[in-house]
């Protein structure tokens, strides 16, 4: 499995919740249960300054997983690394800096379980 290495620009906020099972069932119906004791953790990746190429190459290889491929992250070099695959991502023009476009850069990181 693939290693997701971000650019140090990278911060990361936590968000833990319990883990929703959905089953769809026929006609249309949907099934949803709860393990007691499960969780799952989701991570929202923000980066404030990323250089055009930063953002290039970052979004590049989010597209490659195409948001259902997972890949092993961890938040920081002191914990371990984990299943993760990348909800969604947005970028946003902040100006130029430097003469280099610099942009904010947001990505939703889900644990697979």
């Amino acid at each position: 499995m693939a290693i997701l290495d971000l650019v140090p620009k990278f911060g990361a906020t936590k968000t833990t919740s319990a883990t929703d099972f959905k089953t769809k069932l026929g006609d249309g119906y949907l099934l949803s249960s709860r393990v007691p004791g499960s969780k799952r953790e989701e991570w929202t990746i923000t980066a404030p300054k990323l250089t055009n190429s930063e953002m290039l190459t970052t979004v590049s290889i989010l597209e490659q997983y195409e948001g259902r491929t997972p890949f092993q992250w961890r938040p920081d070099a002191n914990v371990g690394y984990r299943d993760f695959y990348c909800q969604s991502w947005s970028v946003t023009p902040l100006g130029v800096e430097q003469g280099d476009l610099i942009w904010e850069m947001t990505c939703q990181f889900v644990e697979v379980v």
